[in-house]
């Protein structure tokens, strides 16, 4: 993902099918953003039966547990043996020429109108769906397999720069995040001795200066934010086991073994 022509994330997800069982593993990075660092996140999920495995820590400890209320994050991906017909209509496909990958000579087919595809909900995507579909590329097979598909969303957004303007605007930003702290605490320590509610007038207007000087102190850059996605298929039709993990904790017991740390 590049916002007004800085690199704002990246990430990987490896998804296998069998069935309506899948396994979902991911892995992302999200860059500096004005005062906040980068973050990386990464996880693994089973969905079996209807049921949701997640693998997390657990004292330090990589284990399975099992999460009846999860949500779990399901990627719609159409398989790549009808998905050409399935995007033909709206795409309207032109051939630009072919690729020999992993062995095999593909035809390359380029959407003519890729936006006719926006918010159709056609493509593998999770938080991007709704923006406008800037462009499309499929590399398919003899029998129209799909075993590789390139898009790009393009949509109008904004950046905060991670470099401060100068050191004086981060030193009145600092402070003033420290203003905030002292008003909840002071908030706090209020609500323990009279049992009422500090006006939140203090606390407002304490929030609204930090809010100044953190737009003062990182500059602020406007562009189009162009997320571009590669969907490599693989093993396509060869079938696929995946099963619920052995010795997987409840829920109950994660929760107890957690509570604490």
């Amino acid at each position: 993902m590049v916002t007004a022509g800085v690199v704002e994330a990246y990430g990987t997800k490896d998804i296998t099918f069998s069935g309506r069982n899948r396994s979902f593993s991911f892995s992302q990075t999200f860059l500096p953003r004005g005062p906040e660092p980068a973050q990386t996140d990464s996880g693994t999920e089973r969905f079996v039966d209807g049921q949701v495995y997640i693998y997390t820590r657990v004292h330090g400890r990589l284990r399975w547990a099992h999460f009846p209320l999860q949500v779990y994050n399901n990627v719609k991906i159409i398989d790549p043996r009808t998905l050409l017909r399935v995007l033909e209509p709206f795409a309207r496909f032109r051939a630009t020429g072919y690729q020999v990958i992993g062995g095999v000579r593909l035809k390359v087919l380029r959407a003519a109108d890729p936006g006719r595809l926006t918010r159709r909900a056609l493509l593998p995507v999770v938080f991007t769906s709704g923006q406008p579909v800037a462009s499309l590329e499929v590399w398919v097979d003899q029998h129209e397999v799909v075993h590789r598909m390139a898009f790009t969303f393009r949509a109008p957004a904004r950046i905060m720069l991670s470099k401060p303007v100068s050191k004086a605007a981060l030193r009145r930003y600092l402070l003033a995040g420290r203003a905030v702290r002292r008003a909840i605490k002071n908030e706090a320590r209020y609500h323990l001795r009279t049992g009422k509610r500090v006006p939140e007038r203090q606390f407002k207007l304490a929030m609204r200066r930090s809010r100044q000087a953190l737009l003062g102190a990182f500059q602020i850059r406007r562009g189009a934010q162009v997320t571009t996605t590669t969907v490599t298929f693989s093993a396509i039709g060869q079938p696929q086991h995946i099963t619920a993990p052995p010795h997987a904790l409840s829920y109950d017991k994660f929760v107890r073994l957690t509570r604490h740390h």
